[in-house]
């Protein structure tokens, strides 16, 4: 089988179950049922704050994607009232 792989965008505030079920929902399909399935994690910073503070560290900065390299991407909702929706200001986004 194809190797697929998957951008998972982590942005300030994200709601960690839904990031969750993405992980867990690709890792079965990779484990049980032979997919052949890579996932990345991804973000404007190696370590994004979710709601409720759970600090994630990233595999790659968003400087670090080539989206040609991906067949798809994931990103999981957040919250308003944590910063979700607020625009990030580093430089060249």
């Amino acid at each position: 089988m194809q190797k697929k792989r998957v951008l998972l965008f982590l942005a300030k505030a994200f709601e960690t179950m839904e990031f969750s079920v993405f992980i867990d929902v690709l890792g079965w399909a990779r484990v049980d049922y032979g997919h052949n399935l890579v996932v990345d994690t991804c973000g404007f910073t190696d370590k994004v704050i979710s709601t409720f503070n759970v600090s994630v560290t990233v595999d790659k900065t968003i400087g670090e994607i080539n989206v040609d390299e991906y067949d798809a991407l994931a990103i999981p909702g957040g919250f308003g009232e944590f910063g979700f929706m607020k625009k990030h200001t580093t430089k060249g986004f």
